[in-house]
């Protein structure tokens, strides 16, 4: 096996172990783990650590030290993508702690790794936990936030996410400027802007790449390619899909470096994502199929059901409803489990597009209609895609009217969002009914099409455009 840093330690570690020299083992396991760990050599620095927690168990060292020591490798565990295993490192620390402060850190450490799982349930119940029994200190309460901001964005309550992430960032204006303070607003201010994103489009957008740089500044590479990869969905979004596919490949080194299996197979599903939509099925199928092999090894549900349904909307550009219907399902049981709304809808809105493959006008019309009249609006984007989809069924069926009124409401939904490739879609469909603007709007998705590398009709294409 690689051995990380001095080569030394390692040796020193296992010898002193198995001659049960305790006190020596200790150190030079935890100091083997530490080199490790920096190295990004996480099972070499699981292994390390895991020696000296044993050693210092037999040297009745401090429970302080053990549950730093716990910390360290729940810690290694969440970067390798271990997360259940990261879990009971954090609770058995968490046992061994003390310190209110330290106990709190170490419930939302917890609260992350549930919510890596899609277990929403007990993660939020941590949550309300932590807050009830939080010290009066801003940056503990700061760091609640973050951690529920993140949660609730991944649970598709990006509203609320945004005003937790918000309130955090200003709740740490006035603190000292230290490693802590600084890792906190820099996660706070990427949550907000990812959170704003779904919420407000690119006008919700505060920081731009400072969280980035602060991570890469610090050398942390496994929070340089989470960012990294939000921000590339922030581009994906607005349209700007060269600078997606560059943050995503960004964030995949980065995730590479760091030994983070899952974060790396995160950003080839997002270029898949892409290159599906650009018309290169064959190889966006290649990539998703095995982010979602990497997905089911580590047993990440929300991102299996993510992968899922960009692999049905590819199915569908194939032509193949069949798979297509069969994909979005599985994604919709998985989706409706976790309560991950955000998902949910964008599952159910790419139904929409699937319906108006098979001709089902009347399905495209009842489940659309439930789905922007229903009490809890759907985001901007899915509304408008949603709407475009009615659209494309009233003028499929000959209602003009209808169809123009709904594609004109999808249009100004996506403009508002700055969404280019939706803008484009929908002004093909106006380009449809005619009329004395029909050429120019043809014409300006088209350069659309050109400028984002669209080679034949996009997924999410309404039939006939």
């Amino acid at each position: 096996p690689r051995l990380a840093g001095d080569a030394r330690l390692p040796m020193l570690s296992l010898h002193y172990t198995q001659a049960g020299l305790w006190e020596r083992a200790y150190r030079c396991s935890l100091d083997a783990g530490d080199e490790a760990k920096a190295a990004w050599a996480n099972e070499e620095a699981v292994q390390f650590y895991r020696r000296a927690y044993d050693a210092g168990k037999r040297l009745k060292v401090p429970a302080e030290h053990l549950a730093s020591l716990g910390e360290s490798i729940g810690d290694v565990l969440q970067v390798a993508g271990r997360f259940d295993d990261a879990v009971r490192a954090y609770r058995e620390s968490q046992r061994l702690c003390a310190d209110p402060e330290d106990r709190i850190r170490l419930m939302l450490r917890v609260g992350r790794m549930l919510d890596h799982e899609g277990r929403f349930g007990p993660s939020a119940a941590l949550y309300r936990r932590a807050r009830a029994t939080a010290p009066d200190d801003p940056l503990t309460v700061a760091e609640i936030d973050v951690a529920d901001a993140s949660s609730r964005h991944l649970r598709g309550r990006n509203r609320e996410g945004r005003d937790l992430a918000a309130a955090a960032w200003e709740t740490t204006a006035d603190l000292p400027d230290t490693e802590r303070v600084r890792r906190l607003r820099a996660r706070a201010a990427f949550i907000h802007d990812t959170c704003a994103g779904y919420v407000d489009g690119p006008k919700g957008h505060r920081f731009g790449d400072m969280p980035l740089r602060l991570f890469e500044a610090l050398g942390d590479h496994y929070y340089a390619g989470i960012v990294a990869n939000n921000l590339g969905i922030l581009a994906f979004e607005s349209g700007r899909w060269p600078d997606a596919i560059t943050l995503y490949t960004r964030a995949g080194e980065y995730s590479r470096r760091a030994g983070d299996r899952v974060g790396e197979a995160i950003t080839d599903m997002n270029i898949g994502e892409i290159l599906g939509y650009q018309g290169h099925l064959a190889e966006a199928e290649s990539l998703l199929e095995e982010a979602r092999r990497i997905f089911t090894v580590h047993d990440v549900s929300l991102w299996y059901a993510q992968c899922c349904a960009i692999l049905g909307a590819i199915a569908l550009g194939q032509g193949d409803t069949a798979r297509a219907r069969a994909l979005l399902e599985e994604a919709a049981e998985v989706d409706r489990e976790l309560g991950a709304t955000h998902e949910s809808d964008h599952v159910e809105v790419t139904g929409l597009d699937l319906l108006l493959h098979e001709g089902d006008l009347a399905g495209v019309l009842e489940a659309g209609r439930a789905l922007v009249d229903r009490r809890e609006p759907l985001a901007g984007v899915q509304e408008s895609r949603a709407r475009r989809a009615l659209g494309a069924a009233y003028l499929r069926t000959g209602d003009a009217e209808a169809a123009r009124t709904e594609l004109e409401r999808a249009l100004e939904l996506a403009r508002g969002m700055e969404s280019r490739h939706d803008i484009a879609l929908t002004q093909l469909l106006l380009a449809e009914l005619g009329g004395p603007d029909a050429e120019e709007l043809r014409a300006s998705a088209e350069a659309t099409y050109a400028d984002l590398g669209i080679v034949t009709p996009p997924i999410g294409s309404p039939v006939g455009a």
